[in-house]
């Protein structure tokens, strides 16, 4: 039957495998039997004995006092399948294994349980994780076009996306993949004009632009790497010209969802905290995602939060806002490993085991429940900020570049200019 996770439980008696009094199931079995024996299952390797490195799985999932959600678990994951069918097909569990393994999400659900437990080392999914579904994108590409594009991805957009982006990885994934789809794309339009790349002209270039401007003056990167290796002509693309930000909160509306976030209890608590640092101190839901607890502290009665270079004193409300959050225990898929400190690194776990929540999950969230678009709040946030503190200080508390901030407060003052001399 559908949703069903195994036989009901017939009588009660005397478990025919471990002699204990329980509600048993129709073979004679208790709970705890059941889902030690199918976690034996899901552990074996092709000789059809235990995987000798899913051991820290085995003793993670706790079939003694938690047998009911391990069986649940067991025949609603899709992410346990996989470990099974990798568990079965390799000698060695590896990176590379799940690497080879279909089913996006659910390889991502289960290499981070690995990691998690020790079993695997971790790597950095936004850009190691990017070079199996490289190898998959130039399988569909003209020999001629991945004999060039590989060597750009590889030696140049990843290469450098590792060393710019450290260990907070901000849209490292999306700034590479976006780099090499462009190239590739502009390749494949000369290809069909009947042209070769190192036959392109600014000509070339320039209809290229002007026949669809979106993202496309992102070539440039291209262009130059190219032309340092003589494989084309010295090509430009305009640079793109910094925006102003356009789009503010009221600062009425944003002082309304601020007092709602900390006073009222029918949304989550994980989003009323994420849109209170947002609205308070323009934080992106990249940076909220990565706070960790121990970056809340308690001193001298003050709570102190540290994003930046320097820890800042939170509001009364807010501290006690945010140390519920850091207080609640964890919830969801994550909670079914059960390890020592497991939830207590971040302050918005996700779904995998050991990870954060996902930025755009966080940002999706936020507007479907509390109304909130991150960009404009941000913006007001920031402003109000600026508008008190020095760009120096702004910087060590946000964590932000030094640049930015001075931008901030230049753009703020002229903003108040202009509305003094209205």
């Amino acid at each position: 039957m559908s949703g069903s996770v195994g036989p009901a439980p017939a009588r009660i008696g005397t478990c025919r495998v471990c002699d204990r009094f329980a509600a048993l199931y129709s073979d004679g079995t208790c709970p705890s039997c059941v889902a030690r024996e199918r976690v034996e299952v899901l552990c074996r390797n092709r000789a059809g004995r235990p995987h000798p490195q899913l051991r820290p799985l085995i003793d993670a999932l706790d079939t003694e006092h938690r047998p009911r959600e391990i069986i649940a678990w067991l025949h609603n994951a899709r992410w346990a399948q996989v470990i099974k069918t990798v568990a079965s097909q390799h000698d060695q569990i590896t990176h590379g294994a799940f690497d080879e393994t279909p089913g996006s999400q659910q390889v991502a659900h289960a290499r981070a349980a690995m990691v998690h437990l020790g079993i695997l080392d971790a790597r950095d999914e936004e850009i190691d994780g990017t070079i199996p579904w490289l190898e998959q994108f130039l399988e569909t590409q003209p020999p001629a076009i991945a004999t060039v594009i590989r060597p750009y991805a590889m030696w140049s957009v990843l290469r450098r996306a590792r060393n710019r982006v450290p260990q907070e990885n901000r849209a490292a994934r999306k700034y590479a993949r976006s780099r090499i789809v462009l190239a590739t794309k502009f390749l494949v339009w000369l290809d069909q004009r009947g042209q070769a790349l190192i036959g392109a002209t600014q000509r070339d270039v320039d209809v290229w632009l002007v026949a669809d401007t979106a993202n496309r003056h992102r070539l440039r990167d291209f262009l130059v790497w190219a032309h340092a290796r003589r494989m084309c002509a010295a090509l430009e693309v305009p640079w793109q010209q910094r925006g102003e930000p356009e789009l503010y909160l009221d600062e009425d509306q944003r002082r309304a969802l601020l007092r709602a976030c900390l006073q009222r209890e029918d949304h989550p608590l994980d989003l009323r905290a994420s849109a209170t640092l947002i609205l308070l101190f323009g934080l992106t839901p990249t940076r909220i995602v990565q706070i960790q607890r121990d970056h809340l502290t308690t001193w001298d009665s003050r709570t102190y939060l540290t994003i930046g270079r320097r820890p800042m004193v939170l509001p009364r409300t807010v501290a006690d806002l945010l140390s519920a959050l850091a207080q609640q225990a964890p919830t969801g898929h994550h909670s079914i490993l059960v390890t020592p400190g497991d939830g207590a690194r971040w302050l918005v776990p996700g779904s995998k085991p050991g990870a954060h929540a996902a930025a755009s999950h966080l940002s999706t969230r936020l507007n479907r429940h509390l109304g909130l678009r991150v960009r404009n709040a941000r913006n007001a946030a920031i402003s109000a900020l600026a508008l008190d503190l020095p760009a120096p200080v702004l910087a060590d508390l946000l964590g932000i570049e030094i640049g930015t901030a001075i931008r901030w407060t230049k753009l703020v003052k002229a903003r108040l200019d202009c509305i003094r001399r209205q």
